[in-house]
């Protein structure tokens, strides 16, 4: 291995510009192949998980687009009624919805004894933590009880708590939305942000209670959040409840209808199409470089073979990998050094996600270029190498698999 690495060394210091040129191009193409994996293992990801508070699983029925709690609050009209949040709990309308909850409420100051804050006080019922996937971390959510009575009670995010009241337990203090006195009852245990949204920055209280405290008796209903048993029936939820809602709201097309449904995936479609555009133009730049590369090498081998004493010495397979890795290694730092880079230099894409997998395809790259060249340059020669032969002691004859 040694005689390999210094052959490879010998040869850069008799062409130093095009081994430059060679090396900048398998680095980068190693480097291109890596981050062109990562942004793909980063899309899929992004399918997997949370985008700006919805769940893969979620469908949203709403006139506008979700606020920063991924829960429209404060419209001052909505086309939605309490009878088609009951047509879309309906079996019969919207079979594989297996959860459905109204939303209705406002973003405003709240305040403890000796704070205020701003956050999202959003009306819903006891369907709403299981649709948006949140857990209690203390106390108790909100119950049915809760807004048959439309009880002053409060279940509030992480956000809230530190807050209002310092990170000390909040359950059984009270606090003011607008002038209104609510008990906290509960606190949602914490999620953090899902892009630029806080998901723990909200107040949640039971609907009626919105209604008539917060909203002056106006029964508004702002969304209407439907759970889809799997995020793959998550389209057919859509399909149902686009379904019934026109129905009811005697429209035929969902263009000019006076409400909208989103998924999950209607809200990254446009991220997924970014990142694919990104990943296919790095393969593509890698390909071209890989051709670069293993051109520059066999033009090299050639120029080596005609200038020096070296030249009726067909060039092992074995040197060849041993160039290809030494500078793959550097391309794969490289890669790893700028996948954090990625987003904010591109941006409108998921985060990339270097994963083992995407470290192989670079390194796989390195190997590519390597046997490329080495056919070309064989084939250029017109002396393949024999198993077995060489022209000195290296590691490849010492395997027996080439000189």
């Amino acid at each position: 291995m040694l005689d390999d690495v210094r052959s490879v060394l010998t040869d850069a210091g008799s062409h130093p510009v095009m081994t430059i040129v060679t090396s900048m191009a398998l680095l980068i193409g190693v480097a291109a192949t890596v981050l062109a994996l990562a942004v793909g293992s980063g899309a899929k990801r992004a399918e997997r998980l949370p985008f700006q508070g919805l769940e893969p699983n979620e469908v949203v029925v709403s006139a506008t687009t979700p606020s920063s709690s991924g829960v429209e609050v404060g419209l001052p009209s909505s086309s939605l009624t309490r009878d088609d949040v009951q047509a879309l709990s309906e079996p019969g309308f919207v079979p594989d919805a297996v959860a459905v909850a109204p939303t209705a409420g406002l973003r405003t100051a709240v305040d403890s004894v000796a704070r205020s804050w701003t956050t999202d006080v959003i009306g819903s019922t006891p369907n709403f933590d299981q649709i948006r996937g949140y857990s209690i971390a203390g106390g108790r959510a909100l119950t049915t009880a809760d807004v048959a009575s439309s009880a002053p009670v409060a279940v509030v995010g992480e956000t809230v708590v530190q807050r209002l009241f310092d990170g000390d337990n909040p359950v059984g203090q009270q606090l003011q939305v607008n002038n209104h006195s609510f008990q906290v009852v509960g606190v949602f245990s914490a999620r953090g942000f899902s892009g630029a949204f806080d998901q723990d920055d909200l107040v949640v209280i039971p609907i009626t209670a919105a209604w008539s405290n917060l909203l002056g008796n106006n029964t508004v209903i702002d969304q209407v959040l439907l759970q889809a048993a799997t995020p793959a029936q998550a389209g057919a939820v859509k399909a149902q409840a686009t379904g019934t809602l026109l129905q009811r709201h005697g429209f035929v097309n969902p263009a000019e209808a006076d409400f909208e449904v989103h998924t999950l995936k209607d809200f990254t479609a446009q991220e997924e199409q970014t990142a694919t555009a990104v990943e296919h133009t790095l393969f593509l730049a890698a390909v071209a470089l890989l051709l670069v590369a293993a051109l520059d090498l066999t033009e090299r081998r050639g120029l080596a073979g005609r200038a020096s004493v070296r030249a009726a010495r067909p060039v092992p397979l074995v040197e060849e990998l041993t160039r290809a890795a030494m500078v793959t290694v550097l391309g794969l730092a490289l890669a790893a050094a700028t996948v954090g880079l990625v987003r904010h230099l591109i941006g409108g894409i998921p985060s990339p996600e270097l994963r083992l997998s995407s470290l192989a395809g670079g390194a796989g790259f390195g190997v590519l270029v390597a046997l490329v060249a080495w056919v070309q340059e064989a084939i250029r020669s017109g002396r393949f190498v024999r198993l077995g032969q060489s022209s000195r002691p290296g590691l490849g004859s010492r395997l027996g698999i080439l000189p």
